[in-house]
């Protein structure tokens, strides 16, 4: 009894690069997020919700490396 194996060519070829993802989110990103996406269920953020949040983020130790200046780019995500 004789048995044929087949070959196949199997020819690989490079991956197709990723494309450029942007950059992740902090964990203090994250929060300030949850934050906003919490004061806006209303359909509806207030100053004084605003202004807690702000609070928050400068006096919480979980936010001590967290840059200001990030408030506003997280707010738009």
């Amino acid at each position: 009894m004789s048995v044929n194996i087949l070959r196949r060519n199997v020819s690989f070829t490079a991956e197709a690069p990723v494309p450029d993802l942007p950059p992740s989110l902090s964990p203090e990103d994250c929060l300030v997020a949850v934050m906003f996406a919490v004061s806006a269920s209303d359909n509806e953020i207030r100053t004084v919700e605003l202004l807690r949040i702000e609070a928050s983020v400068n006096n919480l130790p979980v936010f001590a490396a967290f840059d200001l200046d990030r408030i506003k780019i997280v707010a738009q995500v």
